[in-house]
């Protein structure tokens, strides 16, 4: 008979081939249910401190290039550059964190992401491949942030992925409002001096 939870029912006897197509199905079908419970992110690293980010706040991955100085735009925002046609202002993570980045320019990564409707690109030393994680593996923001100098009110929680603990990043907090303010206004300046030349 067939059991509760059992994906298929399989006669007997059952030809091999037959079999193996089953089979084959029935662990799709499980590898499929147990993928649409996990819940997806992106780790990379700033410096020394591995990050994270729900993978539904990433925009894309891209290398760093060369940046346009940015007149006005707040500190830890060394320029911009263009994706596709629109502007992405770069973050300095590691400074904005109070570290270095140990990569050279051009070996370093970009994660974009965007807040308050501007693309934001963060500085990465190195950024990984996305990992799907149990919902259990997935923590609230508490104590343990703590241990994380510089992240305190900028963290959705905790998540542990194949290298460990990593704190997850909330992109709405990297800036203060006035900064945002500030990073808007100087992209609307830039952009207008652009269609003037």
């Amino acid at each position: 008979t067939l059991g509760l939870g059992a994906d298929d029912f399989l006669p007997k006897p059952v030809p091999i081939e037959d079999l193996r197509r089953r089979v084959a199905a029935m662990l799709e079908a499980a590898a499929s249910r147990q993928a649409s419970r996990l819940l997806p992110y992106l780790f990379f690293r700033a410096a020394a401190q591995e990050l994270a980010l729900p993978l539904d706040a990433v925009a894309g991955v891209a290398p760093r290039p060369a940046l346009r100085p940015l007149p006005g735009a707040p500190a830890h925002i060394p320029g911009y550059f263009e994706l596709y046609g629109e502007p992405v202002a770069v973050l300095d993570l590691a400074a904005r964190f109070g570290m270095r980045c140990e990569k050279s320019l051009a070996e370093r990564k970009l994660v974009i992401t965007t807040v308050g409707g501007l693309k934001l690109g963060l500085e990465a030393d190195e950024v990984w491949d996305p990992e799907g994680l149990e919902a259990g593996a997935v923590t609230q923001a508490d104590a343990l942030a703590s241990r994380y100098e510089g992240l305190q009110g900028r963290l959705l929680g905790l998540a542990r992925g194949s290298r460990g603990m990593a704190p997850v990043i909330a992109p709405a907090a990297l800036l203060e409002e006035a900064e945002l303010g500030a990073l808007a206004k100087a992209l609307k300046k830039m952009a207008t001096a652009v269609k003037a030349a």
